[in-house]
């Protein structure tokens, strides 16, 4: 057991649970659990964010690009059951080794229960799990009552999924909760702050956050420090059948490498050439530690935003009246610097404000 463990039984990791005597539904099992987030489908058994097409894709740019395409952000498994028990069983691709995110927000899970009094899913709990293993198994609840539940289950946000069970007394009745596939999906493209960095746990991501509120099925294509708006990306993305809204919020990745002003007009043209009536949300980033103490850095954010507006402007006189733009700028006040963890990711307060203003600004621009 780990030191904080042995002086407060809260703060105890969970070695030794049993998946055992548990009846196993696969999280691919379509006649039993609704997952989502993964746009392309899941294929040989990979939680990735592309098809195999798309991955060998990914790998062209770079290693890296292919690394966060793996990583299963944006997934999650929704289901009802009358089951008393519920587990998971997980196998990782990775154990927890970031120094700026929580073992819990890179590789665990957590459970939210819909409220049928409000409608609305509520925290239930998250997994504990030894850091030292790329494998767990967690019990979210035991001998509750019989009853029907809806469940949402939020996969891990910076690692591999290489398998994800669930676990159900034998005897319970399990089927798809499909509400949010129903209301359609909404396709994000960032940085390592949409892909969930630096959450406490996975429902915490913005994403996650918006995707309860609207009940809609968020696609998060994050790819931490990897995100420059490439060509080939935009293709990939515009081939997503029927999408109710794209988000774009990769400026600060890209305004490192210098990709900003010369990708964000071509990533625009090519979701309008086969989605020519789907809104288009440009996001410009939240301000960052450095732009307190930096008058270039700061300045050079200010200098992306006007573009992004400049770019919306002019693409709104020549007749796209479906293209928006949000500005997280201002959006953590005064004391910015408090609402990130390392300067850059945001904190899940951060991360609250974050949904607040995106869920505000896709009601106005979606209509379902």
């Amino acid at each position: 057991m780990n030191e904080a463990g042995k002086a407060d039984k809260n703060m105890a990791s969970s070695n030794d649970e049993n998946f055992e005597g548990y009846r196993a539904i696969s999280a691919q099992d379509d006649q039993k659990v609704c997952l989502l987030g993964f746009g392309f489908g899941v294929s040989n058994g990979h939680f990735y964010k592309f098809d195999d097409a798309g991955m060998k894709e990914a790998e062209q740019i770079s290693l890296s690009l292919r690394w966060g395409a793996k990583c299963a952000a944006g997934g999650q498994i929704q289901f009802v059951t009358d089951s008393p028990s519920l587990s998971i069983k997980v196998s990782l691709g990775t154990r927890p080794d970031m120094f700026n995110m929580s073992p819990l927000g890179q590789c665990g899970a957590d459970c939210y229960l819909l409220d049928e009094k409000t409608e609305r899913f509520v925290f239930f709990g998250a997994t504990k799990f030894s850091t030292d293993r790329s494998e767990y198994v967690y019990t979210f609840f035991h001998h509750l009552p019989k009853k029907k539940r809806t469940i949402l289950i939020y996969f891990p946000l910076y690692a591999e999924v290489k398998e994800f069970l669930i676990g159900i007394e034998s005897d319970a009745e399990i089927i798809p909760y499909t509400e949010f596939r129903k209301n359609g999906r909404l396709v994000f493209y960032g940085s390592s702050i949409l892909q969930g960095g630096c959450a406490s746990r996975p429902g915490m991501a913005y994403t996650n956050i918006v995707s309860r509120r609207l009940r809609m099925e968020c696609l998060n294509f994050g790819f931490s420090g990897n995100a420059f708006g490439e060509s080939c990306i935009a293709n990939r993305l515009a081939m997503i059948e029927s999408p109710a809204a794209y988000v774009l919020d990769y400026e600060p990745n890209a305004i490192e490498k210098g990709t900003l002003k010369s990708s964000l007009p071509v990533f625009i043209r090519i979701l309008r050439e086969r989605h020519k009536q789907t809104p288009v949300l440009i996001v410009s980033g939240t301000k960052q530690s450095a732009d307190y103490w930096d008058e270039y850095f700061c300045a050079r954010r200010e200098e992306a935003k006007a573009f992004e507006i400049e770019v919306i402007e002019k693409a709104r006189r020549a007749g796209d009246e479906k293209i928006w733009f949000l500005d997280f700028g201002e959006l953590f006040g005064e004391e910015f610097t408090e609402y990130t963890v390392d300067g850059i990711h945001p904190t899940d307060c951060g991360f609250m404000l974050m949904a607040d203003s995106m869920t505000e600004k896709l009601k106005e621009i979606v209509k379902r």
